[in-house]
């Protein structure tokens, strides 16, 4: 996954991997985005730790564990564009974590999705759209996406909260509704001017 990215697949990876820490062994590999040194330079410390040791200290065969690629599936083997080798050769069980936000997949994607044992995708929707782009049915599966309760936890005091209730302006604020009319001179409807 591209771990040191930022971004969405970076910081949903990060989240899978250190929880998944607390009950076995975990070692992540960037891949499929570029290194970007200021977010890791602001990550906290216990995250920088987590993934310091899960990257540089941990090792296991790709032979005798599961493989999750965590990225956009143009990033898999054979990638479309240079990053690391995801699955490394010889990999034992392959899954593939991705997720598309529209109704339909990119062209060559379930071939590429097809090629590992399984795929996690984040909801239903995704399911179905996966599916109906071509993925075997069998090897789909809704894994939702994780949060980080260390950090999202409401009994923390030291986190400043702000409540939104409705984030529409006052009616007298409202444009009213477009009527379609139009002039000339530019002034009529009810669009940006």
């Amino acid at each position: 996954a591209p771990f040191l990215s930022g971004g969405g697949y970076c910081s949903e990876a990060t989240s899978f991997a250190i929880g998944l820490k607390k009950i076995t062994n975990v070692q992540t590999v960037h891949h499929g985005d570029s290194f970007r040194q200021g977010y890791v330079d602001g990550l906290d410390q216990d995250t920088y730790q987590a993934m310091y040791h899960m990257t540089y200290l941990e090792k296991i065969a790709p032979k005798s564990g599961v493989v999750v690629c965590h990225s956009e599936p143009g990033a898999w083997h054979p990638a479309r564009y240079q990053t690391s080798r995801c699955p490394p050769e010889g990999s034992l069980y392959t899954v593939g974590r991705t997720m598309f936000e529209t109704d339909r997949l990119p062209k060559g994607w379930a071939e590429r999705i097809n090629k590992l044992n399984e795929s996690w995708v984040p909801t239903e929707f995704h399911r179905k759209v996966f599916e109906e782009g071509g993925v075997d049915p069998a090897k789909l599966k809704v894994v939702g996406e994780p949060v980080d309760t260390s950090f999202y936890n409401p009994a923390r005091k030291d986190l400043e909260c702000h409540k939104f209730s409705n984030l529409r302006p006052p009616p007298e604020h409202r444009a009213p509704p477009p009527t379609g009319e139009t002039s000339s001179e530019g002034g009529g409807g009810s669009g940006p001017r």
